[in-house]
């Protein structure tokens, strides 16, 4: 039942982005006057200023990218609560703690957009961002150690903990040292969320491979 939830939920964060990113005006840190959503250049967050970037009105994209932020904390908390499963006790207690409140945080963080809420919404990514990492490295250490039984999982642990790591580093960098914006740290961003979409599925089909107790 966990892991149909966290699927369902994790195939309407898909949709609810991809129809943010298409009726999303324009514009980005980088060129604040362009049309569109890239790829390669716009932040998830970003499809959620009012207005746009580039000025113009960004009437449904907010709406879209709140659905989707939110789907994505509805996908983590009963995955998290799943995967956990897999783990040695003292470790399935945290990943299963720290999950879910990083699964929470990652649904507020569409709550409190960069534009509104300049000082809340870092520390609020963060906080999602690195309780979720640790969950991740657990996690991802065991699938490694286990990687003769779980292949697919142990290698997209790996890829998500390199993406993951990058992103993390480039984000403290880019919010609290200052660093240029550039290309690097959305483009991470991407690498990231792919990874950890291809990284869930592959530990949901793992822990469905386990007798239940």
């Amino acid at each position: 039942m966990r892991a149909k939830l966290s699927l369902a939920a994790l195939a309407l964060f898909c949709v609810a982005m991809l129809a943010g990113a298409l009726t999303y005006p324009g514009g980005s840190w980088l060129h604040p006057r362009s049309t569109g959503f890239s790829i390669v250049e716009n932040f998830w967050c970003d499809l959620m200023r009012r207005p746009a970037h580039n000025g113009a009105p960004n009437p449904f994209a907010p709406w879209l990218g709140t659905l989707g932020f939110a789907a994505m904390g509805a996908a983590l908390a009963p995955f998290w609560l799943e995967v956990s499963r897999l783990l040695p006790a003292r470790r399935a207690q945290f990943v299963r703690g720290a999950g879910v409140v990083s699964a929470v945080c990652t649904a507020l963080v569409a709550l409190f957009p960069s534009d509104r809420f300049p000082h809340l919404h870092p520390p609020i990514v963060i906080s999602a961002g690195t309780l979720g990492f640790a969950c991740g490295v657990l996690t991802g250490g065991f699938a490694l150690a286990q990687r003769r039984r779980f292949p697919v999982f142990a290698y997209a642990s790996f890829a998500l903990l390199l993406a993951a790591s990058a992103n993390l580093v480039l984000y403290v960098r880019a919010v609290y040292f200052r660093a240029a914006e550039t290309l690097a740290l959305p483009v991470a961003q991407k690498l990231a969320t792919l990874g950890l979409l291809v990284w869930m599925v592959a530990g949901l089909r793992a822990s469905a491979s386990r007798p239940k107790p």
